[in-house]
């Protein structure tokens, strides 16, 4: 039987690839629209953007890049067919097409999974900008960047030469790619759940209302749903069929693109609050009394000892996100901004006296 050949867009035929084209696209869709919402907030509050800004905006670019090579997948490569259809429909070449897109998506995959956590980790050190918190997001941050980088090397280096990923008639040795997605994917399950537990510690000791310490816990543990579908992903891997990969492969690529678009999305999820104020919890301002009766301003993470003036500044002053947590001693610093509030007291209580005086004269 003569095989054909076939130069234009494979036509849209079964449930398989209309699902993976409809899924790219809402994904490129509603990333766009909630990086947009992040970026336009910061604007709102009249804050620049930081690095965790920065690193969303590259995370977005590589994961409309990442979709885009799905709809060449789909509409050239031929993924929702199988093998033995494609090369006597569409000719040997778009099996071709198949893998070498492939090799593309995880190059793609892994750098869109580093830099949305490397946002992430960035959002945490400038909200808890405590001691023990950056060292611990550097740390992780570190070992992501260079897990990611590994991941693209080795995939890079799993079939020598590197045209025998999409031609194995050339000869050559390959390693072991079931064992390469799943060690890839067990890490990245692991690293997701440690990164989404940092936070959960400072917020467990917030002094704020139970029914908003339960928004600041959702606010901060949506990032779970995009770990759902990372465990969801991993378990379609054992099903591949490295013989029939347009076919078998469905599943796996469509979680493997909805799941770093879902982290993305909701790792922006505590930037959005300018848009809904009275849904989260806001800073206290103005003077409180504390139990030893010393006159103070109220400030987050009060109870925290050891912190630079410098971090104590910056958990102050954040317009995004700033709470009081439960007080455990008052360091220096502490009792130094306590006798300056002190001292404000008194002044006000001055020039207040001084305008009466003014007034009856």
């Amino acid at each position: 039987m003569e095989i054909a050949t076939y130069e234009s867009a494979i036509p849209i035929e079964n449930s398989r690839q209309l699902s993976i084209l409809v899924v790219s696209t809402l994904c490129v869709a509603f990333s766009l629209f909630i990086v947009g919402l992040r970026v336009f907030a910061k604007y709102k509050i009249s804050k620049p953007l930081d690095a965790s800004d920065f690193c969303s905006l590259i995370a977005l670019i590589f994961s409309i890049a990442l979709h885009t090579t799905l709809y060449v997948i789909v509409l050239k490569g031929g993924l929702g067919l199988h093998i033995q259809d494609l090369i006597m429909r569409f000719g040997p070449n778009t099996v071709i097409v198949f893998f070498k897109c492939t090799l593309v998506f995880s190059v793609l995959w892994n750098s869109t999974t580093c830099f949305t956590k490397l946002s992430v980790l960035f959002m945490y050190m400038a909200f808890f900008p405590v001691r023990k918190m950056i060292l611990a997001c550097r740390i992780l941050g570190a070992f992501i960047i260079i897990w990611n980088v590994t991941g693209i090397i080795t995939v890079m280096l799993l079939c020598r030469p590197l045209a025998m990923n999409w031609d194995r008639s050339i000869g050559g040795t390959c390693g072991s790619q079931p064992d390469y997605y799943m060690a890839l994917g067990v890490v990245n399950i692991v690293v997701e759940v440690v990164m989404l537990a940092f936070p959960f510690p400072v917020l467990y000791g917030l002094q704020i209302s139970i029914q908003k310490k339960i928004v600041v816990f959702g606010m901060f543990g949506v990032g779970f749903a995009a770990c759902g579908v990372t465990i969801y992903r991993q378990t379609t891997i054992p099903s591949l069929e490295y013989d029939d990969m347009p076919w078998s492969s469905f599943l796996s690529l469509l979680f493997s693109g909805l799941e770093p678009s879902a982290a993305l999305i909701l790792s922006c999820v505590p930037f959005l609050r300018p848009y809904f104020k009275g849904a989260f919890p806001r800073a206290k301002t103005g003077y409180s009394y504390t139990p030893e009766g010393e006159a103070g301003r109220t400030t987050p993470f009060r109870a925290a000892t050891g912190h630079s003036s410098s971090s104590m500044k910056r958990m102050t002053t954040h317009p995004m996100f700033s709470f009081t947590p439960c007080k455990r001693g008052r360091s220096r610093l502490q009792r130094r901004c306590s006798q300056i509030v002190a001292h404000e007291c008194t002044l006000t209580r001055d020039r207040e006296h001084d305008r009466r005086i003014h007034r009856l004269s």
